[in-house]
């Protein structure tokens, strides 16, 4: 992650991310599937995760298992929720 630039921030959230992955299944890094991954990123959208928060898990769980294992079989793009769109809080003329 050092040698990609990464800042310590993003270090410290893709190490979080993976470790939650691997609790989530007990999964030993070398078994991985991509079910797995999928299965997880169920899990994270029935927690009502962010949108944001699962497409950094995605990119955490990219990096480790594709870049830096160098596992194959997963897709090159993964699926990605869309972007939220909320609308602001607006004050009433009560307030």
């Amino acid at each position: 992650m050092i040698l990609k630039g990464f800042s310590a921030k993003t270090q410290k959230a893709y190490l979080g991310h993976m470790d939650r992955f691997i609790e989530h299944g007990n999964y030993m890094m070398g078994n991985v599937t991509s079910a797995d991954v999928q299965s997880y990123m169920l899990h994270l959208h029935e927690q009502k995760r962010s949108h944001s928060y699962v497409n950094q898990a995605i990119s955490a769980l990219h990096f480790c298992l594709c870049d830096v294992e160098g596992k194959v079989g997963f897709p090159k793009r993964w699926t990605r929720p869309k972007t939220e769109k909320k609308l602001p809080t607006v004050l009433s003329q009560e307030m």
